[in-house]
């Protein structure tokens, strides 16, 4: 978290940076390696797919609404995938009970959603994007174990390239309909009834949110 703080400091002082138009956040974690706590006990995948990436949009949000105060388009893209659902236990959002790393990507789906509805509502001159990428065809893919890899080949057929996924993920980026508020969409930029928890749930993340990125 410090890192973030850090990065996004030298972006705005060193690099003279007034302004951000366009965050587009992607980093996540291998679903299928040991559990790692790396965050107050928090396992590092959990970090990567959701309190790393509002963390950022956090520490950007002044260069966001710097744009949107200019007439300019502001917008982040969360890429992950808007539509995955997991029971969720209010008193163990961070996952330290229940280390399922299936559960804990799940929940991370559902967590960017519903900061996607809240966030929007906070800030009402940005926009804010949850998109499925598609499966896509990447090096991700070679860590995989060995009894998954005859899936993975089978399955590369019909696999997005890097390259069509990022004009997908790009088109929703810059969709104009998306140009303020709150958006769930599947790999065509498409809005898709995605899962947002009930106002208790997303509020009683926020502020568990809050607590852990804290530094």
């Amino acid at each position: 978290m410090r890192n973030i703080t850090n990065t996004s400091k030298e972006l705005k002082e060193k690099l003279s940076i007034t302004k951000v138009n366009y965050l587009a956040l992607s980093q996540g974690g291998y679903p299928f390696g040991p559990a790692q706590p790396c965050l107050n006990g928090i396992d590092c995948r959990m970090v990567l797919e959701f309190y790393s990436r509002w963390k950022f949009i956090d520490e950007l949000l002044p260069l966001l609404e710097a744009a949107a105060s200019m007439g300019e388009e502001a917008r982040v893209m969360i890429i992950k995938g808007p539509n995955a659902q997991q029971s969720l236990d209010v008193d163990d959002l961070g996952f330290r009970k229940n280390t399922s790393a299936l559960a804990q990507i799940r929940a991370t789906c559902m967590y960017n959603n519903m900061m996607v509805e809240e966030y929007s509502k906070l800030h009402p001159t940005l926009s804010f994007c949850h998109m499925y990428p598609g499966l896509v065809n990447t090096s991700g893919f070679d860590a995989v174990p060995w009894w998954l890899k005859p899936l993975v080949f089978l399955a590369s057929f019909f696999m997005l390239s890097p390259a069509e996924s990022g004009q997908r993920l790009l088109f929703g980026l810059l969709r104009p309909g998306f140009k303020t508020g709150g958006f769930c969409v599947d790999q065509y930029a498409e809005p898709t009834k995605a899962p947002k928890g009930t106002q208790e749930v997303r509020d009683a993340l926020m502020e568990h949110y809050k607590k852990e990125v804290a530094v």
